[in-house]
């Protein structure tokens, strides 16, 4: 291998461990994010649920007006 050839492979080592560095900070930025949503959903859900829990939906009845018997 002759220094022209080492110098080539330093420069694309070079670039693929800058590359990687981008990447793995990418996925940390995607998986706090996912993380993020993940928490939203969660508490949506909790909420929802006591939502119900407290007060009885009011299903179709103001889609279609329930008959009074």
């Amino acid at each position: 291998m002759n220094e022209a050839e080492y110098w080539e492979l330093d420069m694309q080592l070079g670039e693929a461990l800058r590359e990687n560095k981008e990447l793995r900070g990418e996925l940390e930025r995607s998986n706090r994010e996912r993380d993020d949503l993940k928490a939203a959903m969660e508490r949506i859900l909790a909420v929802s649920r006591v939502a119900l829990w407290h007060s009885r939906p009011e299903g179709t009845g103001e889609v279609v007006p329930q008959e009074r018997t």
